[in-house]
């Protein structure tokens, strides 16, 4: 499964990770100004482990979990 690491996003609202996705897995958490939000979340019920956010993350802060 994948994280978002909220220490590496910028939390953005134009995340493109969450623009390529197939499932729409990838969701704003809350808004606290024109251009960002509090957070952005994996729904794990969602994700199908493509990792096509993985690439597209300009920031590196998606994350696989360790087993």
């Amino acid at each position: 499964m994948l994280y978002i690491d909220s220490n590496k996003c910028d939390k953005f609202k134009g995340c493109p990770p969450a623009k390529i996705c197939p499932t729409e897995a990838i969701r704003a958490v809350g808004s606290n100004k024109l251009f960002w939000v509090k957070e952005w979340v994996i729904d794990e019920d969602k994700c199908i482990n493509c990792k096509k956010c993985i690439a597209r993350c300009p920031h590196h802060a998606i994350l696989e979990k360790k087993k």
